[in-house]
């Protein structure tokens, strides 16, 4: 391949067909290609870089707390979990259909880790995930409010279309914070797939958020189209089997 053939294809940033030739050159595997399989060969290899680096972007981006699959998450009997729906949320359809996950249960059954899970396989199936926990994204809306970079916050996140929330409960939530958790629950309603864990279960949401009215509207917007997980806790956590 000559030199400026070369400088081009790096111009157009197609250095994962380029590395692929440079291998087929290097191996003598280019002469023994027709030219349909040679071009074949070379834009699968820039396909499948493009994806690596995607996903790469992806799970880097979401800031994850844990990393985790679904392959690693404990299915083991007597937590309350049906391997059929695990199975199913493994599709990845309910990103494609702007689903949200609810997953409860106490400390030490695995939430985190399974909201992390699912994300990271989004990631795979080239969908961009953000991951917060509660309390920091809402402390992220009270200094927003100081620099004013709230409604750029909130298209930042809106942009995703994976939303983990994790440990949703655990801080009192106050007036301006309510306003603001329903604000970015409606620019996600049908749009994108919101995941929230909890120690608590969702009938007590509405005492945790304060505001009767506020709390009907935002847990409305995510049960709407909602598949909710209960874990159970084991005799002994996952968190104290893994030290």
């Amino acid at each position: 391949m000559i030199q400026e053939t070369r400088s081009k294809l790096k111009t157009l940033q197609l250095n994962g067909l380029l590395r692929a030739w440079d291998s087929l050159v290097e191996t003598g595997a280019d002469k023994q290609r027709t030219i349909d399989e040679l071009m074949a060969y070379l834009v699968d290899a820039e396909c499948e870089g493009r994806y690596v680096r995607k996903v790469e972007r992806n799970i880097t981006g979401a800031h994850f707390r844990l990393r985790a699959t679904l392959e690693e998450f404990d299915c083991s009997t007597g937590r309350g979990i049906d391997r059929l729906a695990i199975a199913r949320l493994a599709e990845c359809e309910w990103v494609r259909k702007a689903q949200n996950i609810i997953i409860t249960g106490a400390t030490g059954t695995g939430k985190s880790f399974l909201a992390c899970a699912l994300g990271h396989l989004a990631c795979v199936r080239e969908h961009n995930v953000l991951y917060h926990s509660s309390s920091k994204l809402l402390r992220a809306f009270r200094e927003s409010q100081l620099d004013h970079s709230f409604v750029r916050l909130l298209k930042n996140i809106a942009r995703h279309r994976v939303l983990i929330l994790d440990d949703f409960g655990l801080e009192p939530i106050g007036t301006e914070e309510r306003r603001w958790l329903l604000e970015l629950i409606e620019d996600r309603y049908n749009i994108g797939s919101t995941i929230i864990t909890s120690q608590f279960p969702t009938s007590l949401w509405p005492e945790i958020i304060g505001d009767p009215t506020i709390a009907d509207a935002i847990i409305d917007r995510l049960i709407h189209n909602v598949q909710v997980i209960e874990l159970i806790k084991e005799q002994t956590s996952r968190r104290a089997r893994h030290g």
